[in-house]
């Protein structure tokens, strides 16, 4: 290990720092992004997902932008990131999507083509996901990557995967 730099967390300090809400940090080379979530207007307390990049291996960070890009203060939880062997950058979440009832929660993922400077193929993978269980996602290949999460139906476990590096999931 060699000497820590601290990541500034700016106006958005981490607001829920649990097992599957943690804070993490994913790196490609020297490109490294660091993910956590923040305060907002969600229950608990939950709001946005936060970023901050540093492409010289850790040494100097920025802020980044939130991978969902949509201006939300709802809760972004339960994320998960990677980079495949080619240096995309993937995000994936829980987040509010209300249904006919005005109520659900759904799997939202994103990624990144510029080690996590911006973010695109914003999509919602399943629209009913489990509200309360985090998410893993692997690289297997590049453009290829599977998520695994907890359905909402039948409250088992589901796997979505892309081949085309999350154009369609």
């Amino acid at each position: 290990w060699g000497a820590s730099n601290s990541v500034s967390l700016g106006d958005t300090p981490i607001s829920v720092a649990t097992r599957g809400n943690d804070p993490q940090v994913v790196a490609h080379q020297q490109h490294l992004v660091a993910q956590w979530s923040t305060n907002g207007g969600s229950r608990f307390g939950a709001g946005p997902m936060a970023t901050a990049v540093s492409h010289d291996g850790g040494k100097n960070w920025v802020s980044g932008l939130n991978p969902a890009n949509d201006g939300s203060t709802l809760g972004q939880n339960f994320s998960d990131m990677v980079a495949d062997p080619d240096g995309t950058f993937y995000a994936a979440w829980i987040f509010s999507h209300p249904d006919e009832a005005g109520e659900g929660r759904g799997l939202d993922v994103a990624r990144s083509s510029d080690f996590g400077d911006t973010w695109d193929f914003q999509q919602v993978v399943d629209s009913r996901a489990c509200e309360c269980c985090w998410n893993k996602l692997v690289a297997s290949g590049a453009g290829q990557v599977r998520v695994l999460y907890r359905d909402h139906g039948t409250r088992d476990m589901a796997l979505a995967s892309t081949d085309d590096g999350g154009k369609s999931w």
